[in-house]
């Protein structure tokens, strides 16, 4: 059988789940987040659009369904 795999924020979105088997979220404290995305190559191009993408994230984790496994680290 074929395995796709799905990455990013919004692969475990509700609309999703009826065509995935597992949800994987990896999460970890918000200042390494942070400090991850600033160490990013992209991070020039991505900074203008950082406060809009952050509300847009708080949206989506506010209602999106919970995943079958969180990892932590």
């Amino acid at each position: 059988m074929p395995v796709v795999l799905l990455e990013g924020c919004g692969s475990g979105a509700a609309a999703l789940r009826p065509f995935t088997s597992t949800a994987i979220r990896v999460d970890c404290p918000p200042a390494e987040r942070e400090r991850r995305l600033r160490a990013r190559a992209d991070w020039p191009g991505y900074a203008p659009h950082r406060a809009r993408f952050l509300a847009q994230e708080r949206r989506y984790f506010a209602t999106a369904p919970e995943p079958d496994l969180v990892v932590r680290g």
